[in-house]
């Protein structure tokens, strides 16, 4: 993963202990229990972090698509904020060869 910095990304001071977890989902999460949206056991997911250091805050609502379908991979460039039925839209079994193509290029299209 390419190197990425914002306050909750940082590697010094507290943060230094680097606790990560990863769920069986792929999903990498990080220790950040001073962070405003921090589970109660005081780990994010990477992917909001990386999201929020180059967006600002997430907003209320929206979930975070990963581009590639690897959750693991958390670089900018294969981050998308979705709605919920947007996101469920893209992970919906049976739109046929090249559905979630279909669906991006209606939602960049409809401003999303």
């Amino acid at each position: 993963m390419k190197e990425i910095t914002g306050p909750y990304l940082d590697t010094s001071g507290a943060c230094k202990e680097k606790r990560i977890s990863k769920l069986m989902s792929g999903h990498i999460l990080l220790y950040r229990p001073n962070h405003p949206r921090s589970r109660k056991s005081g780990y994010i997911l990477r992917s909001h972090l990386v999201w929020e250091a180059h967006h600002g805050p997430l907003v209320e609502g929206l979930l975070i698509h990963h581009g590639n379908g690897k959750p693991s991979e958390d670089e900018i460039e294969n981050l998308e904020a979705l709605t919920k039925g947007d996101h469920a839209r893209l992970h919906k079994p049976g739109h046929g060869v090249g559905w979630r193509e279909r669906l991006r290029a209606k939602l960049i299209e409809a401003g999303k």
